[in-house]
């Protein structure tokens, strides 16, 4: 599922919501039942620190962790073909960032 822009996202606030409120909640561990991060999920999610996708995502959407500022790792498995336009826009803690081998479209 993708969002033509943040605000009709509507798991984004909750998430937005969830980061910035708790400080604990800094690390993401997405569930391998999601198959793809959608345009905007993420988006401007502050206290995000690390996320672990799963190998069942195929794809990241546009600005899906744009301007996550305390983002510092992130591990894109194999099984992600493209990652979308500004995926990590202005991530500037991200310091430690694996590309699996299958990706082909980054935007």
């Amino acid at each position: 599922m993708c969002f033509a822009n943040k605000e009709s996202n509507p798991l984004r606030f909750n998430i937005t919501q969830l980061l910035s409120s708790n400080n604990k909640a800094n690390e993401l561990v997405i569930p391998d039942s999601v198959t793809s991060i959608g345009n905007f999920t993420f988006q401007e999610c502050a206290m995000l620190t690390e996320v672990t996708i799963p190998e069942s995502v195929t794809a990241i959407g546009d600005a899906a962790f744009s301007l996550c500022t305390s983002l510092t790792k992130i591990k894109i498995p194999n099984s992600v073909t493209t990652i979308g336009y500004n995926a990590f826009y202005k991530c500037t803690s991200l310091a430690d960032v694996t590309i699996g081998d299958n990706v082909t479209s980054i935007d």
